[in-house]
C-alpha cells in the first residue's frame, strides 16, 4: 500500500498514540472478492483493552482543555489528508469491503463532511443562560463524558467509525475505537493514521481491533463513560444489557426491516429506480436498505416485472477489477444466511423472479414476488441483495404492513400526492421517513437513528451529537455567598439524612448531643430562642415536631455508674409524631452528682407529660410523664400536654438515658 497507509508501520499493530503489537496476537484481513490477504492487524485481548481505556482516561483532560482553535485545526488537517490521499483510500475501502466505486466515493465524501462538522463543533455554543433571580447567574453547559467507547461495523467501516468517533472527540472526550475485525483497516487503521498525522494528542484516540471478548471488555470498563455501538440488533441487545448493568450511557444504532411504499399514483419509473438503489446498493448490506417493497395492488404486477428485468441485467463481480453493480458479500457465512431466507420463502409460496443462485460470496440481485407476512423474507432482516414485494389494497393496509415489525429505522413513500404521503409518514413507527424518496439516506447533519429493535432512541449526527456525547452541568455564580436560616442559634454541629451529630448549647454550662446512624432528618417548626435555655420550665405550647419515617429507635443506657433502673420506653411513629406507649421507671433521686459540681435535677414523671429531647426536635409523648434535666438554672425538657390515645405498638424498644459526663448530657440514637 502506498500514500497515507505507507506512512507508518502499522501491520500487525494497534494504536494508542503509537503503533504497537498486542497480547491478543494478530489476525489476517482478507479481501471478500478474492480471499487474498490484504493486511495483518493486532487483535486486542481484554487486558489490552483495559490498558487502552486507562490511557484514554488519563489523556482526556489535556485534550478537553486545549484551546478550541487548536482542536478544530486537528479535524481540518485530517480532512486535508483525506483529500490528498483520496485515491489510495478508495482502493483500500473497495478491496477490504467489496464495494463498488460509487459506494466508496460516497463513503469518502461522507467522512470528509463529518471531519468538517467536527471542526465546526469547536466554535458552536456549548450551553445556555437560564432564568435566575437575586443576582445569581445560572448556566447550563455541555461537558464531555470523559472516555467514549466506539464499536463500528463492517459495511461502511470508514464513515461509521468517523460518525461516532469524530463528534465524540470534538465534544472533548477521548475515544477508544474497536473496529469490526472483518474491516479493521478502513474502519480503524485509516482513522488512527489520519488523526495521528493531523496532530491529535497521543492517547486521546486508541484503536484496537478485537473480537467479542474485547468488545465486552470495552463496554464494561470502569474508565469508559459511554458506548456508541453500530451493528446487528442481536449484538446490540448484549451491548445494551452490559452497559445498563454498569450504568453507562449507550447509543445503539441497529438493524432494520425497512419498508418502501409505492402508492398507486407513484411515478413508476422513479419508484423502480429508487427501489433498486434501496435494496441492491452495497449488496443490500445497509441497515437502511429496503427489506420490504409494499406496492399497491393496481401497479404491483408492473412494478414486479420492471424490478425483475432490472435485476437480470445487473452484473456481479469483483469491483476492483471489473465494471459491476454488485460485489461480494462480506463473508461466506452471510451468503449462506441470505440464501437460506430466499429458499425458505420460496418453499412457503413466494415467487423467485430473478437471482437466487449464489456463486461463492457473490449473490446476484434477487426479486421475490407474492411475499406474505409469515415468510422469512418479510420478517427477517436479510442484509443481502433481495427485493421482497408484498401488495396492499389501501393506505391503511400499507401502514399496517409497514408497522408489522419490531424494527423501526427507515421508510420511504412514493406518491404524486405530497399531502397523502405526509399523512402516511406520520403514522409510521420509524426514526427516518422520506416522502418521494427511498430508504437509504444519511447526510451527516441529520439525527440518525431508529426505534424499537433498530435502536434505543439515541441519535447520531448534527445537533444530536451534542445530546449524545456530552452531558448537562448546572452552574450558578453569585458575587457573595448567601446566608441560610437552617441552623438554630446555638447549633455547633451538623445534621444529615444519613448520620446526625447534633450539639445544642444550653447557656454556657451544658450541652446535649445526639449521635448515631439514624436515617431520618430532624426538623423543627421553628428554631429555639435564647430564652429557652434560661427558663426552668418550658411552656406546654412550645411547638415540637419531627419528620420521621416509620421505624424503631433505640437510645442506649448510659454507663453503669449513671444508669437508673427502669428507664425504658417503646416509641414508634404514630399520627406523624413518635409516641411513647409505655414507660416503666423507678423514681430517681432528687439530684445526682457524677463527677461534676453542678447538681442535676431529675423530676418525677406524671401521666400525659410530653418529652422533647432537645426542647424542639425529636419530640415524643409519654403515657406516664416526662422528665427534665438541668444545670443550676439551665433547665431543659418539661412540656406538658394532654395524654395521647392508648396505643400498643409492635415489639420494639427505646431506652432513654440521661447521664452526666464532664458537664454534658448525652443522648445517642441508633437504628
Amino acid at each position: 500500500m502506498s500514500g497515507l497507509l505507507a506512512s507508518a508501520d502499522w501491520n500487525g499493530k494497534a494504536y494508542d498514540g503509537s503503533w504497537k503489537p498486542l497480547r491478543g496476537g494478530e489476525i489476517e484481513v482478507r479481501e471478500p472478492a478474492t480471499g487474498a490477504v490484504l493486511a495483518r492487524v493486532a487483535l486486542a485481548s481484554p487486558g489490552d483493552m483495559r490498558e487502552a481505556c486507562m490511557l484514554a482516561k488519563k489523556s482526556q483532560p489535556q485534550w478537553a482543555r486545549m484551546a478550541y482553535p487548536e482542536r478544530a485545526r486537528v479535524f481540518r488537517k485530517a480532512a486535508a489528508l483525506v483529500q490528498e490521499h483520496r485515491s489510495g483510500i478508495a482502493e483500500l475501502i473497495g478491496r477490504e469491503t467489496g464495494s463498488i466505486v460509487p459506494k466508496v466515493m460516497f463513503e469518502i465524501d461522507a467522512a470528509l463532511h463529518l471531519l468538517n462538522e467536527a471542526a465546526a463543533m469547536a466554535t458552536q455554543p456549548k450551553g445556555l443562560v437560564l432564568p435566575s433571580a437575586d443576582g445569581c447567574t445560572s448556566l447550563a453547559r455541555r461537558v464531555p463524558h470523559g472516555v467514549v467507547g466506539v464499536i463500528s461495523p463492517f459495511n461502511f467501516p470508514f464513515v461509521l467509525s468517523c460518525r461516532a468517533a469524530l463528534p465524540a472527540l470534538a465534544a472533548g472526550n477521548a475515544v477508544v475505537l474497536k473496529p469490526d475485525p472483518r474491516t479493521p483497516v478502513s474502519g480503524g487503521v485509516l482513522v488512527a493514521l489520519l488523526m495521528q498525522q493531523a496532530g491529535l494528542p497521543p492517547g486521546t484516540l486508541c484503536m484496537l481491533p478485537g473480537d467479542a471478548d474485547a468488545g465486552e471488555a470495552l463496554v464494561t470498563d470502569p474508565d469508559v463513560a459511554m458506548i456508541s455501538f453500530t451493528g446487528s440488533t442481536a449484538v446490540g441487545r448484549r451491548v445494551g444489557e452490559l452497559a445498563g448493568r454498569h450504568l453507562k450511557k449507550v447509543a445503539l444504532e441497529l438493524g432494520g426491516k425497512n419498508s418502501l411504499i409505492i402508492l398507486d399514483d407513484a411515478d413508476l419509473d422513479l419508484a423502480v429506480c429508487g427501489g433498486a438503489w434501496a435494496s441492491w446498493l452495497h449488496q443490500g448490506q445497509i441497515c437502511m436498505s429496503a427489506g420490504r417493497h409494499l406496492v399497491h395492488l393496481d401497479i404491483a404486477a408492473e412494478y414486479t416485472r420492471r424490478m425483475a428485468e432490472k435485476a437480470a441485467v445487473l452484473p456481479v463481480g469483483n469491483p476492483c477489477t471489473e465494471q459491476v453493480a454488485l460485489g461480494p458479500l462480506i463473508t461466506m457465512k452471510q451468503t449462506t444466511r441470505v440464501d437460506r431466507i430466499v429458499r425458505e420463502s420460496v418453499a412457503m409460496g413466494a415467487r423467485l423472479l430473478a437471482g437466487g443462485n449464489p456463486r461463492g460470496q457473490f449473490y446476484p440481485a434477487t426479486v421475490l414476488g407474492d411475499v406474505t407476512p409469515d415468510m422469512p423474507a418479510f420478517r427477517e432482516e436479510i442484509f443481502g441483495p433481495v427485493v421482497s414485494i408484498t401488495s396492499f389494497a389501501s393506505d391503511d393496509d400499507a401502514i399496517a404492513l409497514a408497522n408489522a415489525t419490531e424494527y423501526g429505522l427507515s421508510a420511504g413513500i412514493h406518491t404524486r400526492d405530497v399531502g397523502r404521503g405526509m399523512a402516511m409518514a406520520e403514522r409510521l413507527n420509524v426514526g427516518l421517513v422520506h416522502v418521494n424518496d427511498q430508504t437509504v439516506a444519511d447526510d451527516g447533519t441529520m439525527p440518525m437513528g431508529g426505534r424499537g429493535a433498530s435502536g434505543n432512541g439515541s441519535r447520531l449526527g448534527g445537533p444530536a451529537n451534542w445530546d449524545e456525547f456530552t452531558q448537562w452541568q448546572w452552574m450558578t455564580i453569585r458575587r457573595k455567598a448567601p446566608g441560610y436560616p437552617l441552623w438554630s442559634p446555638g447549633l455547633v454541629g451538623a445534621r444529615s439524612q444519613r448520620s446526625i451529630s447534633l450539639h445544642e448549647r444550653l447557656g454556657n454550662h451544658s450541652a446535649i448531643s445526639a449521635a448515631g446512624s439514624i436515617r431520618h432528618q430532624w426538623s423543627a417548626t421553628k428554631p429555639p430562642v435564647d430564652a429557652l435555655a434560661k427558663r426552668r420550665t418550658a411552656a406546654s405550647s412550645m411547638p415540637c415536631r419531627s419528620l420521621w419515617s416509620a421505624g424503631w429507635l433505640t437510645l442506649p443506657h448510659p454507663p453503669d455508674r449513671l444508669r437508673r433502673p427502669g428507664w425504658s420506653a417503646i416509641i414508634r411513629r404514630w399520627n406523624r409524631e413518635p409516641r411513647c406507649s409505655r414507660i416503666t421507671r423507678e423514681p430517681p433521686p432528687a439530684s445526682v452528682a457524677a463527677g461534676h459540681e453542678a447538681p442535676y435535677d431529675f423530676p418525677t414523671f406524671s401521666a400525659g407529660d410530653r418529652g422533647c429531647i432537645d426542647s424542639v426536635d425529636r419530640c415524643f409523648e409519654l403515657t406516664a410523664g416526662c422528665f427534665r434535666v438541668g444545670v443550676g438554672e439551665q433547665h431543659w425538657m418539661a412540656c406538658r400536654s394532654a395524654a395521647p390515645p392508648h396505643w400498643w405498638p409492635s415489639p420494639g424498644k427505646l431506652t432513654i438515658s440521661a447521664g452526666v459526663a464532664l458537664g454534658a448530657i448525652s443522648v445517642e440514637t441508633t437504628m
